[in-house]
């Protein structure tokens, strides 16, 4: 990646505004401190002051002006690299002792320039200042004392130098920083989109790498490849679909033109040519179930009817459809039941419709497929999970191997090709289902087969 490209990568942006918020709290804390310690520096030396003071003045009560000028010319001698100043003077204002010949008078404790001091030994930087005082000597002249800034200004300049190194390795680290992160984020982007790039090439099982550390760009990668599974699976959903389409209404479309161009060319009667065209209306008619049937589960699937959803009752579902089929089935040789009469509400939230046309759907695919004598059994359980709907039968029931097939839109059993019907029932079934947000299991009914549609709880409130 160029270092143009990386600077404008979101972690590099990110890597580069913490660097300055941190450089900025660094600042402010070395500024509170800075100006702490000097000020601290700056009180010890006014109570350092104070100490020598109060000391000159303890000997010049005691021993007098003599041993007092002997006291002040040993502390100047011994004064190293001036970091001190004294100067006694006499009654007349003349010198006596000290390492400075020459001062202003003043009142008070002040900060005063070397270049103020006259007489002043040794080299002194022209920055150095001295925190001094004027001491009178009652009867007997002036005492200067002093002492520099000098450790202030050493500590400083330490204080000064480690913020500099101090800020320059934390904009180096940040940088460095920046520019990993910057580069390894980007190379995660980079998959994401070179899946997107394959998958609009029509390599539809390309999926972008999990590198399975849990960060975000993983949470991100698998959402994706989440999405990609299904978009997969309804692209050969509908690849398949249109196959069987294809497959299926071949048959009748072709078997409808054969009828229609024998009618054209033969010498029939009216009533067989009525015949033959009643025969093409019903082919027909099959043939546009089937196309309103597709549309029906595609608008489904598209959740086009969830704005219809209220609350519904899955028992008084059960038991409308029971009453409408009761009799249907006993005509069929059957008999249908409920498994719990008197069932108590099971709530859910739907579509009352399409939850009749679901249960429906599965007593006629039950009442088409199984023989005479079979016992259909319908019923509601109410579990923590939520309802759960049940439709048993004693019939033939689905080979294990064909339960997850059933589903696939036109998809027929091979033992049921000679029935009636389209192959779209149980499509339909689970489109509504999972339109509610409910699984749908097929199993063995030891025999025949058991159908267990379990609804999401329903919370009121």
């Amino acid at each position: 990646m160029k270092l143009a490209e990386l600077t404008q990568s979101t972690a590099f942006r990110l890597a580069a505004a913490f660097t300055c918020l941190f450089a900025a709290a660094v600042l402010i804390v070395f500024m509170v401190l800075y100006v702490q310690v000097g000020r601290e520096l700056e009180l010890r030396l006014g109570m350092r002051l104070n100490a020598t003071k109060a000391e000159f003045l303890k000997v010049h009560q005691r021993d007098g002006f003599n041993e007092l000028a002997g006291l002040v010319a040993d502390d100047a001698a011994v004064a190293a690299d001036n970091e001190s100043i004294f100067l006694l003077k006499g009654p007349e204002g003349d010198y006596v002792a000290g390492n400075v010949r020459g001062a202003q008078s003043f009142d008070g404790v002040l900060w005063v320039q070397s270049s103020e001091l006259t007489g002043l030994t040794g080299s002194v930087p022209p920055e150095q200042r001295y925190l001094a005082q004027w001491v009178p000597l009652p009867g007997d002249g002036l005492l200067l004392v002093g002492f520099s800034d000098a450790e202030i200004r050493r500590t400083r300049d330490v204080l000064l130098r480690a913020l500099s190194w101090g800020l320059a390795g934390t904009v180096l680290l940040a940088l460095g920083s920046g520019i990993f992160l910057g580069q390894r984020a980007q190379n995660q982007i980079d998959r994401v989109g070179h899946t997107l790039t394959a998958i609009r090439r029509g390599e539809l099982t390309a999926r972008v790498p999990v590198e399975g550390t849990g960060g975000d760009i993983d949470v991100v990668s698998r959402q994706i490849n989440g999405t990609l599974d299904q978009l997969q699976s309804l692209f050969e959903s509908v690849k398949q679909s249109s196959a069987d389409i294809a497959h299926d209404l071949k048959t009748p479309i072709g078997r409808l033109r054969q009828r229609l161009e024998g009618l054209q060319i033969s010498q029939a009667t009216p009533a067989e040519a009525q015949q033959v065209i009643d025969t093409a209306i019903i082919e027909v008619d099959s043939i546009v179930d089937t196309f309103e049937a597709l549309l029906n589960i595609t608008q489904i699937e598209a959740g086009a009817r969830k704005a219809r959803f209220r609350i519904v009752d899955v028992a008084g579902v059960v038991a409308s459809v029971h009453e409408a089929y009761e009799a249907v089935a006993e005509d069929a040789g059957m008999s249908l039941t409920l498994a719990r009469p008197g069932m108590v509400a099971a709530l859910v939230r739907g579509d009352n419709d399409l939850l009749s046309q679901m249960l429906v759907n599965l007593i006629e695919n039950a009442l088409r497929h199984c023989p005479p004598g079979t016992h259909i059994q319908i019923g509601v359980t109410a579990t923590a999970q939520g309802p759960q709907l049940a439709i048993t039968d004693d019939g033939p029931g689905i080979p294990e191997g064909e339960r997850e097939n059933v589903f696939r839109r036109l998809y027929r059993l091979e033992k049921s090709r000679t029935t009636p019907g389209s192959g779209l029932g149980l499509a339909l079934v689970k489109a509504v289902a999972e339109l509610h947000g409910a699984s749908i299991a097929l199993a063995d009914n030891h025999p025949g087969l058991r159908v267990i549609i379990a609804f999401p709880r329903f919370a009121q409130g």
